[in-house]
């Protein structure tokens, strides 16, 4: 994104790459396999994608993008929670419970 000073505009997250190559039929199956014993003779065109865990903000525009730029497939985007900065700020403090690392300093 030339000239755009802001570098919060300049991000993908992962799940948009990890779409854009499975749209493309470049997802390794033994990374990201898939059920059944077929092997998959097209691209898909309806997506359903979970993330336990949560999705944010960024990860739900980028959905909209790529739903917008392609008008072949639908792409649903779900999971247990929609984060901001707090909540998310929240599971990594959960997460962190009984660590040696603090939040502003080292221990």
């Amino acid at each position: 994104m030339k000239g755009v000073d802001n570098v919060f505009t300049q991000h993908n997250p992962v799940l948009k790459d990890t779409l854009e190559d499975l749209l493309k039929g470049k997802l390794r199956e033994d990374i990201y396999p898939y059920l059944g014993n077929i092997h998959m003779a097209r691209r898909p065109d309806n997506i359903v994608v979970f993330m336990v865990g949560g999705v944010t903000y960024e990860e739900s525009l980028a959905v909209h993008q790529l739903n917008n730029n392609n008008q072949r497939i639908n792409i649903v985007l779900g999971g247990t929670a929609v984060h901001n900065f707090d909540s998310f700020i929240e599971e990594v403090k959960i997460a962190m419970h009984g660590s040696n690392w603090r939040f502003g300093r080292e221990s």
